[in-house]
């Protein structure tokens, strides 16, 4: 049996044709691969921003925190806290990435807390408001209208304060499991990240 250079031909191209397949396949496996690396790597910076955010917040926060637990039951937390939601930058930015997290039990933590953590944010931003408010009237009414005035605001700001005390304390522990459960996923997830890139 003879071979013809037709013959030739097409097995050449038939192995070049096979050979394009190949490298198709192993080029498409290699940006897949490479794109999964990029996203493990996103998502685990997302997570220590999101730390890095809620330490920050923290800070800023304990300053006047401290006051809070010693407000006497018939007084008021009377200290303006300069934090608001527009703290929440990171989480507000790449809420998305959330659903990237592999771990259920932190994605519900990680929602949980923010969720609590704007909510107090917001109340703390009302409290403001409310000393605002009250420091205004002590320096604006007429003292009969003003004794009337100030007792309906110190009752607004003692209930307020009583619902601060207790956002607080819950915030807290939810805080205290947020940093340890982002710790333990981080350094797990860093070390495979370091062995499989």
């Amino acid at each position: 049996m003879t071979v013809g250079i037709s013959d030739v031909a097409g097995i050449v191209q038939g192995i070049g044709s096979l050979a394009a397949i190949g490298a198709a396949v192993w080029i498409y496996w290699r940006q897949s691969r490479d794109k999964k690396a990029d996203d493990k790597a996103e998502t685990i910076a997302f997570v220590q921003a999101l730390r890095h955010e809620v330490m920050g917040i923290w800070g800023e926060y304990e300053d006047f925190r401290d006051l809070l637990p010693g407000t006497h039951q018939q007084g008021f937390f009377n200290s303006i806290v300069p934090l608001s939601t527009d703290s929440l930058i990171i989480y507000t930015a790449g809420a998305a990435r959330i659903g990237k997290i592999n771990d259920e039990a932190l994605r519900t933590l990680i929602i949980q807390l923010y969720t609590r953590l704007r909510g107090h944010l917001n109340s703390l931003g009302q409290n403001n408001a409310l000393i605002e408010e009250y420091d205004r009237i002590t320096s604006e009414q007429q003292f009969m209208e003003k004794y009337s005035l100030l007792e309906t605001k110190q009752e607004a700001l003692r209930e307020h304060t009583a619902m601060l005390k207790g956002a607080d304390k819950e915030l807290e522990g939810m805080a205290t499991e947020f940093m340890t459960a982002t710790a333990t996923w981080l350094r797990r997830h860093q070390a495979l990240h370091t062995r499989n890139p």
